[in-house]
């Protein structure tokens, strides 16, 4: 999904490690804070497969609006509140 690390970028790379622990389940699709809360999306897609992903707080963050993405690229399009509540 990333380009390969070039040499030139060595010097400039940082580390973070993130724990993840403790899932709980929301009652509503905005039960969490962009930033705050890392998030686990589960659905089973129309082929009836299982799709999960999961976004750490600070990707979420740094990307913007995860959840439509999420949706968007599993091809749900879920775009509206009532939508994402489905």
């Amino acid at each position: 999904r990333f380009t390969p690390i070039t040499r030139e970028e060595v010097p400039r790379l940082t580390v973070s490690v993130s724990i993840l622990q403790h899932f709980e389940e929301a009652e509503h699709y905005l039960d969490w804070k962009l930033g705050k809360h890392g998030i686990r999306i589960e659905f089973i897609s129309e082929r009836g497969s299982k799709r999960t992903a999961t976004y750490l707080p600070q990707v979420a963050t740094e990307q913007g609006d995860q959840l439509n993405n999420f949706f968007y690229t599993q091809g749900r399009f879920l775009t509206t509140p009532f939508k994402r509540q489905t």
